[in-house]
């Protein structure tokens, strides 16, 4: 009766570890490339493929307590008013005072995926130099950038590491937004002590 139970438990865990993963950067496939409007909204301007996000709480440096919340996301876009989505902004709190808490934003990677003029699959990955921090005020911060090689058809896929000390804070998670989404996943992990 143990044994039955260790390994339904076992299996479950193995269940749970293979659908808590995020999916492949920069690996897209002929369907996504080639699609040229999303046949559940044909007005729409462009299409979440993908959206994977996590977060966690740990104990970062200096024994205190972090909650990391990690963003992943890939997006066709069909036409002009689409290339929006391929500029992102962060917001992100940073005391003005030396010794207190602050919000971090690091692991940025981007890549835009499309076809050249002559139907050839090129990518051009972000280059980090041109991401970006304006100051919004004495706390707030805005990290920027803009995917590079923008156009219509093209995909844009990000993703990034966001760490803040208000481990209380939970990111708010929209299944759906202002343009369709495909498939979205959030999973939160929180200890059982809270």
């Amino acid at each position: 009766m143990k044994k039955i139970l260790l390994l339904n438990l076992f299996l479950l865990f193995l269940f749970t570890a293979a659908n808590a993963q995020d999916f492949a950067f920069g690996v897209v496939d002929q369907a996504e490339i080639n699609m040229a409007k999303y046949k559940n909204d044909e007005t729409a301007h462009a299409v979440v493929l993908n959206e994977y996000g996590e977060a966690s709480i740990f104990s970062g440096s200096l024994g205190k307590i972090t909650l990391r919340y990690t963003y992943h996301t890939r997006i066709k876009v069909f036409d002009n008013d689409g290339l929006k989505y391929g500029t992102v902004s962060i917001p992100i709190y940073n005391s003005d005072t030396q010794n207190e808490a602050y919000e971090d934003v690091d692991e940025i990677k981007g890549i835009t995926i499309y076809k050249d003029d002559n139907g050839q699959i090129k990518t051009q990955e972000l280059d980090l130099k041109k991401v970006y921090t304006t100051r919004e005020n004495k706390n707030y911060q805005t990290i920027k950038f803009a995917l590079p090689a923008l156009r219509d058809g093209c995909i844009v896929e990000y993703t990034y590491r966001f760490d803040t000390p208000w481990f209380d804070n939970f990111h708010e998670w929209h299944f759906q937004g202002d343009i369709p989404k495909v498939r979205s996943k959030y999973e939160p992990h929180i200890p059982a002590f809270w």
